[in-house]
């Protein structure tokens, strides 16, 4: 009867050990499954900000296609790029549209340009980008490939 004894309170030793390590698993799931939920939650909140100031840009194409289609249906001229007089607002809307893609093209650019009010042609496109290069706006990754640089995307804000 004590062997009986002694087996039964090494069983629920052992049982009770096995409980700590089950519960001590599951520990370490739900901890590893919280910190997977607030990483996945950081990530929605900056896809958040990225769609909010997306928004934003077209929204405020928008409103200045809206103005150049006033203006235009009283006879004045719609929105003109002006030359040599450093980043008109549709170019920094161009720049602010394009730094939401890890990179772009000249394809891109032009499709961009065309939302943001500007017509021009790709010989212009590729005048524009290059000069952008130049002036630390845009970073060239490859060879029609390129991405907006911080110093883009501060000029574009």
């Amino acid at each position: 009867m004590e062997q009986n004894k002694n087996e039964l309170e090494e069983r629920i030793a052992f049982s009770q050990t096995i409980c700590y390590a089950q519960n001590t698993m599951d520990r370490k799931f739900i901890k590893n499954k919280i910190e997977d939920l607030r990483s996945e939650i950081q990530r929605l909140d900056r896809q958040r900000e990225n769609v909010k100031g997306q928004l934003s840009a077209y929204e405020e194409i928008f409103q200045k296609d809206e103005k150049a289609q006033n203006g235009s249906a009283r006879g004045r001229p719609a929105v003109v790029e002006r030359q040599g007089r450093g980043l008109s607002s549709e170019w920094k809307m161009v720049l602010r549209l394009l730094s939401y893609h890890d990179r772009f093209d000249y394809g891109s650019v032009a499709r961009t340009a065309k939302t943001a009010g500007l017509d021009v042609e790709l010989q212009t496109i590729r005048g524009r980008i290059s000069k952008y290069v130049n002036d630390g706006y845009v970073e060239r990754i490859r060879e029609g490939e390129f991405k907006i640089t911080k110093k883009g995307k501060e000029i574009a804000s």
